[in-house]
């Protein structure tokens, strides 16, 4: 049995680390220039200004009539029944620029955008009492720099959110999936008015909408909830109560090391899950599977031993080739098999990193990411 051993990295760090992504400039970061001072990349004069509590009547940017005020933009969701989108800047912010000048005017990205509120929150200013309002806000939804996106409720739900540069078609689709979940949201909301909150309906649901949120702990709660209140696993749900209670455990150790306790429980979740969803039959086997090659890689950026690195990479590949006999992940795996084949690459394993990339093609064949991925592999094939 394979035991649960998490690192200190989390998926967004690995992210980074790889530059799969434009990465997010900092917000220590200060001016050092005309250029910020008086505007972004190439000194191209700012739109909008800084966040403010009870804001105007917005600024352009992008072609989008943004709000400049949170309070503004949640007491307009509130009474349109809309989510928000909210795109947090800094003058000095050259990725925000780019965003601006070429994602948000395509008109995919404005349609997409069409049923959210918008505010753009300016915290260039850290020194002024908005400004700090501002940075605040962004820690609060989990930013840490510029250009950050992210999509809430009115109460401040998290539904997704992006750190540094997005193009318009992958943002659409953050959008769109963002836009369904609040929809869920409400109804479950709605829904919960109805019925006894104390029993299994009421646990299983909530267990379901705030796993799908990210909400690990709301999740964890009502997956105690739901074991306790069928031990015999009649209702076939303990496989989705154990995935939610390993996701707030691996979230726990994230800022620090695993005790040998947390290891333990960790590794009885997982194991709970194998025997529930040996065959992936209620679809959860695999976001274990997704975990699983998630730790092995971070931890495969944080050792710098050879043979540990070997093993940890031969863990993550042993993990995606069960997931892509079991999974329906199409896009998952396609990042994951993606990542291992540049970690393969580093390596000099030319031939196991062009078995990688070659499957992560295969994974979801018309994504944006393929035709990126096949220029990698001729880049692997020439070395």
């Amino acid at each position: 049995m394979k035991r649960w051993i998490p690192t200190l990295m989390t998926a967004a760090s690995l992210v980074a680390i790889l530059s799969l992504a434009c990465a997010a400039e900092p917000p220590a970061q200060k001016p050092d220039g005309a250029a910020r001072q008086n505007g972004g990349a190439n000194g191209a004069p700012q739109q909008g200004g800084p966040a403010t509590q009870d804001g105007g009547n917005g600024a352009e940017a992008g072609g989008i009539r943004w709000l400049t005020s949170w309070e503004q933009a949640r007491r307009q969701a509130e009474q349109q029944r809309m989510p928000i989108f909210i795109h947090f800047t800094t003058d000095w912010c050259s990725w925000c620029r780019k965003i601006e000048q070429e994602t948000y005017p395509t008109p995919v990205a404005q349609a997409a955008l069409s049923g959210y509120v918008p505010v753009r929150l300016n915290c260039t200013d850290t020194e002024s009492p908005e400004g700090q309002k501002c940075v605040e806000l962004l820690k609060e939804f989990g930013g840490s720099g510029y250009p950050y996106l992210v999509m809430v409720t009115p109460d401040k739900v998290v539904l997704d959110a992006i750190s540094g540069y997005v193009p318009a078609e992958p943002l659409a689709m953050a959008l769109d999936r963002a836009k369904g979940l609040y929809q869920e949201w409400l109804e479950f909301q709605q829904w919960s008015q109805t019925v006894d909150r104390s029993g299994y309906e009421y646990a299983y649901r909530s267990m379901e909408i705030n796993a799908r949120l990210g909400r690990t702990d709301q999740a964890a709660e009502a997956a105690r909830q739901v074991l306790k209140l069928d031990p015999e696993n009649r209702q076939g749900h303990k496989a989705a109560a154990a995935l939610a209670l390993l996701r707030q455990a691996q979230t726990a150790t994230t800022t620090q090391p695993a005790t040998t306790q947390q290891a333990d429980q960790m590794t009885k979740w997982a194991e709970v899950i194998r025997t529930d969803d040996p065959k992936n039959e209620k679809g959860v086997l695999q976001h274990l599977l997704v975990m699983e090659t998630l730790t092995s890689l971070r931890a495969f950026t944080m050792s710098e031993d050879p043979d540990q690195r070997q093993a940890l990479l031969d863990e993550a590949a042993q993990s995606l080739d069960e997931l892509q006999k079991v999974g329906n992940l199409p896009e998952q795996q396609q990042v994951l098999w993606a990542y291992l084949g540049q970690f393969r690459a580093m390596l000099g394993q030319k031939d196991q990193a062009m078995q990688a990339i070659n499957n992560a093609i295969q994974a979801a064949p018309q994504s944006q990411l393929a035709g990126q991925l096949k220029a990698m592999l001729d880049a692997i094939n020439q070395q």
